[in-house]
């Protein structure tokens, strides 16, 4: 399976598990529209895929290994769960959910071929 379908698998995964999740704890998604967090979200998934451009055999060679896919999910669910705890869920889940939309944006448009591949970004 082509790495990018892979992942694009595994993050909506994530993201529906928020949603339920959210759904589960009785927040209405309309609740999760803090204009902060949809902006660090953004701006975090932007960092993490430019990290992950300019070191792309070290990020490819890291992201093959399960245990760190598995790890980002649950760092993920660690993260909603921290939130809530802390009072701040919904800003939590906001940002996440904005830094999955980015996510799915980029891969979008690396697909329809509008953008080159990150890995070519620095060369």
């Amino acid at each position: 399976m082509n790495s990018r379908y892979r992942d694009a698998i595994l993050a909506t995964f994530v993201l529906l598990s928020l949603s339920v999740g959210v759904a589960a704890a009785g927040v209405s998604l309309s609740a999760l529209r803090s204009p902060s967090a949809a902006v660090v979200g953004c701006v975090g998934a932007l960092s993490l895929e430019l990290v992950m451009a300019a070191f792309p055999e070290r990020s490819a060679r890291l992201w093959r290994r399960p245990v760190v896919r598995v790890a980002s999910i649950l760092a993920v669910f660690v993260a909603a769960a921290a939130g809530v705890v802390l009072d701040v869920g919904e800003w939590v889940v906001t940002a996440l959910v904005a830094g999955l939309a980015t996510y799915f944006v980029l891969l979008a448009l690396v697909l329809s071929e509008a953008i080159p591949p990150p890995e070519t970004w620095f060369r």
